[in-house]
């Protein structure tokens, strides 16, 4: 179920987070073997997200029969800095879910492909893994892991705004599903004591005083415990973005004014050296009977038809580069 693109993004980034040691997320037949996030929203979130996406309300809110929505998208930066960006899900269909069990003195190293093609839960030695001598020791599925198999009946490609403020889409691969269904899609009972199972919620509203909200919600935030809470003051970013912007502009107000006195120095520069050079030139005309008036009518000529030149020149390079980016679709 998960395209070909993706996995060759996933196992690239395996290849340079994971260890030699660490058995790869896929089997040799394209199975997909790690861990799959799970995305709980409220009731509401979820109709309004099958209404954008034109689903049968009925058929996704049955608890009996848990229908979830692959998020179709995957953006993240690899280690070595290059983005990815792809679909993960290359279709829908049912898809089979293990819970493995936590051994004592053991890490949970998740699922691997066994020799005969069927998976096998993998741990890994705490203290070997120290050591640096590491080995996994596998057991089979169905003593070590509880299966439940859940339908993914339709896929989402852009992320739903309810789960933008986690950045949903950074985890891959991603199943989003109504809360109402969360304690059977689990598989664990009361989802909210499972430690692997985080909330999360959001809210916005105005405030007069925005910085002293921003403090108070920060202060108030410090004694919850483990509850993490991130406040962003929307009014001071937005007051940030507008300073960097009004000095970008000003820089570039500047660096324009500066550009134009050197235009006009270089200008006056030439027309200057030019005169100073002629001066023989003008000494002969002024010899045959040129007037002062007729002297002064010729260098006003001269400099207009360097100004009607610039004019005309000047603006056709721009103009034409203009042109053609106007025309690109």
């Amino acid at each position: 179920m998960i395209s070909q693109e993706a996995r060759a993004a996933r196992q690239a980034y395996n290849s340079q987070t994971s260890a030699d040691w660490v058995p790869d997320s896929f089997g040799e037949d394209g199975d997909y073997y790690g861990a799959l996030y799970t995305f709980f929203v409220d009731d509401a979130s979820w109709r309004a997200l099958l209404d954008e996406l034109d689903l049968d309300v009925a058929a996704y809110t049955d608890p009996e029969n848990p229908r979830a929505i692959g998020l179709n998208t995957y953006q993240d930066r690899m280690p070595d800095g290059t983005y990815v960006s792809t679909k993960p899900f290359a279709g829908t269909g049912a898809v089979d879910l293990y819970v493995t069990e936590e051994r004592e003195g053991f890490s949970n190293m998740g699922l691997q492909e066994g020799p005969d093609g069927r998976p096998l839960v993998g741990y890994l030695d705490r203290e070997a893994g120290v050591s640096g001598t590491a080995d996994i020791v596998t057991a089979p599925i169905d003593e070590a892991a509880t299966a439940f198999r859940i339908e993914i009946g339709a896929l989402c490609d852009e992320e739903p705004a309810v789960l933008n403020a986690i950045a949903a889409n950074n985890h891959f691969p991603s199943i989003i599903l109504p809360e109402s269904v969360a304690e059977r899609a689990a598989g664990l009972g009361d989802y909210h004591s499972n430690p692997y199972t985080y909330s999360f919620a959001g809210a916005s509203f105005t405030a007069e005083d925005h910085a002293k909200a921003s403090d108070e919600l920060e202060a108030l935030a410090r004694d919850l415990g483990d509850v993490v809470v991130n406040v962003s003051d929307i009014e001071n970013a937005a007051r940030q973005n507008r300073l960097i912007a009004q000095a970008f502009q000003l820089f570039v107000l500047c660096f324009s004014v500066i550009t134009t006195l050197i235009a006009v120095a270089n200008v006056f520069n030439t027309l200057a050296n030019g005169i100073i050079l002629r001066t023989r030139e003008f000494a002969a005309l002024r010899s045959i009977g040129m007037g002062n008036r007729a002297f002064a009518r010729m260098l006003a000529y001269e400099c207009a038809s360097y100004a009607l030149r610039g004019l005309g020149i000047g603006p056709a390079p721009p103009g034409g580069f203009g042109g053609r980016a106007g025309r690109q679709p």
